[in-house]
């Protein structure tokens, strides 16, 4: 069957499993960096990820993306990985069948106890193949974004020294590194639907070496969870209260926002997306509110006491 797109036609001519005169081509809506088709066969079913060419400026790296994928497999967090084809530039995985879960779906504390147990289980793999800390991100966002003349969200000078204390005591109290997906963005959730339902993280491209409370407070930001929810997942995740972790967790989802609206800059600037200008003005403002929020000191003092000990990890 000819596929639409040329470069999906040339990454089947070069993987065995996707093979065969009868194959079935369905698009997958919704990748922001990717294009995404589901190829069937009548003895496979597998999703194919191929990298939209823009995306340099981002510091994607698909090598490193492969080989965590891979590992975060192997730590049954991530899907299993068939291959990698480098031309064009493109991941192969199986495919799941199931739901995309939305920040709505993390309104169940139930998700949320898996949530803890998947992140547990990640930040228990093999290291990964590169490091990734968001004040070192944002930062090269940063200087992107100005080189370029890209659209800076308003006001965002104002809240760089606010930034920097966090990312200061952050840095200062961080006791380890571990595995983490660093992009917890609900679209990365997938709950298989039948017979021994459970959820699946995928798509590791910002995957790497990190202060595993970082994923805790990315998945604070990105799954928009309220204050009851957030300490459930640190107190789960941690196997017992840790008012220190939660503090830090908070911290590093104020940080997310203000480093991945630079990324929302960056799309903004090289595609005029309405979509992503839409999110990034809407992650924006829920930074600005935390910033001015009189509980930010309280976080930073929470967060430079020193470590809370106790049962759990």
């Amino acid at each position: 069957m000819s596929a639409v797109d040329p470069e999906l036609e040339r990454v089947l001519e070069q993987v065995p499993e996707l093979s065969g005169s009868d194959q079935l081509l369905t698009p997958i809506p919704g990748g922001m960096t990717n294009r995404n088709y589901r190829v069937r066969t009548p003895g496979s079913d597998h999703v194919v990820r191929i990298s939209v060419r823009e995306t340099g400026q981002l510091g994607i790296d698909r090598g490193n993306e492969h080989h965590n994928s891979r590992l975060a497999a192997e730590a049954g967090v991530g899907v299993p990985v068939v291959a990698r084809v480098r031309d064009p530039e493109a991941l192969v995985v199986e495919f799941v069948s199931g739901n995309t879960l939305s920040p709505e779906d993390f309104r169940d504390p139930r998700r949320v106890s898996v949530l803890a147990e998947l992140l547990r289980r990640l930040h228990a793999a093999p290291s990964f193949r590169r490091d990734f800390d968001m004040v070192d991100v944002q930062r090269r966002y940063h200087e992107i974004v100005v080189e370029h003349d890209y659209p800076l969200p308003d006001g965002y000078a104002r809240y760089q020294d606010r930034a920097r204390l966090a990312g200061d005591v952050l840095t200062r109290t961080r006791e380890r590194t571990a595995p983490c997906h660093n992009d917890l963005m609900p679209g990365n959730f997938i709950e298989s639907d039948g017979p021994g339902s459970r959820i699946w993280l995928v798509d590791y491209e910002y995957s790497g070496n990190n202060d595993p409370c970082y994923d805790l407070g990315d998945a604070i930001n990105e799954l928009e969870l309220d204050a009851a929810l957030a300490a459930q997942l640190v107190t789960e995740y941690h196997g017992g209260p840790r008012p220190r972790e939660l503090a830090r967790a908070r911290l590093w989802s104020l940080l997310s926002k203000y480093g991945w609206s630079l990324w929302g800059s960056i799309r903004i600037g090289t595609t005029g997306d309405p979509e992503i200008r839409e999110w990034a003005q809407a992650l924006w403002a829920r930074a600005v509110s935390e910033f001015e929020s009189p509980e930010f000191e309280r976080l930073l003092a929470h967060a430079a006491r020193p470590p809370d000990r106790g049962a759990g990890a």
